[in-house]
Order: structure tokens, then sequence, then C-alpha cells
């Protein structure tokens, strides 16, 4: 039925969402599930350092770490059919699925200062919610038509 608590580590299983033709909808397949592992929670940063999942302040071990300890002795994941470039792929920032981060998660309430990295992060979802595009347009963050 919907959000529970749950903490790090937990088993999450949510129906496969994907995105319309839109750019402002977004559907679930009621037949397709993801089944994930919670490695971050509201109010964390999540970051990934040579292929082994971190979250600021947490000592605990996050995540399958058999599958980390395989990625991070990898020469060339390419050569393998991994791909490498994840979320928000963006060149500049040059985020990997060895080198990812930091990504803050937000919490209720908590306030995101909006900048270029932030947007990258956060536009498809604000999008989502306002109704309204956000953009970089000529150095400054845009929601819809206003500046």
């Amino acid at each position: 039925p919907g959000w529970g608590s749950f903490k790090r580590n937990d088993v999450l299983v949510f129906n496969f969402l994907y995105q319309m033709n839109r750019w402002d909808s977004i559907r679930m397949d009621v037949m397709q599930y993801y089944v994930k592992r919670c490695i971050a929670l509201p109010g964390d940063t999540l970051e990934i350092r040579g292929g082994f999942y971190k979250v600021r302040g947490c000592d605990e071990q996050l995540g399958n770490y058999d599958a980390q300890q395989y990625l991070a002795n990898l020469k060339h994941p390419e050569q393998y059919g991994i791909v490498v470039g994840t979320f928000p792929y963006d060149e500049q920032l040059g985020w990997t699925i060895r080198e990812f981060g930091p990504l803050p998660i937000p919490k209720k309430g908590q306030i995101v200062m909006m900048n270029r990295t932030n947007c990258l992060l956060y536009r498809q979802l604000i999008g989502w919610e306002q109704k309204k595009k956000l953009r970089i347009k000529d150095g400054q963050i845009v929601l819809g038509d206003s500046v």
C-alpha cells in the first residue's frame, strides 16, 4: 500500500516506473517489479568510492558487499558489457558506477540550494511535482518561464 518505515539494507519491492511520452508524467507497470536494497535514507549523503557504497556518518556495510568487491577489482568493466556511466550522465560531473556522488538524499522539510549539480540531480522530480520544466538557461536555474 505504500511507504512504511524502512532502514538501511532492507529489501524494498516496488512497481516498475516508466516515463510516458510526456516529460511531466510517469506510469507504473503493475506487472513488473523492482527489487532493490535500501542503501541511504532521507537526510543521508550517498557516495560510491572505489566501487563501494558509503553513507556519510555511517560505518555499517551497505548492500551486496561481494558484488561491490567484484566491481572494484575489475580493471576494465566495459570489456564485460558493464555500463560505467551513470545518472545524471553529465561529463562535467564524471560520475561512474565506481566513483559517484556525493548525492544528498533530502528529507522532509530540508532546504536544498539550487545550483547546477542539484538541478541535474533533482530536475526530473521537481518537474513532475511542479508540472514545469526545471532547466539551466544562461547559467541560471529556471522553473517554467520564470527566471
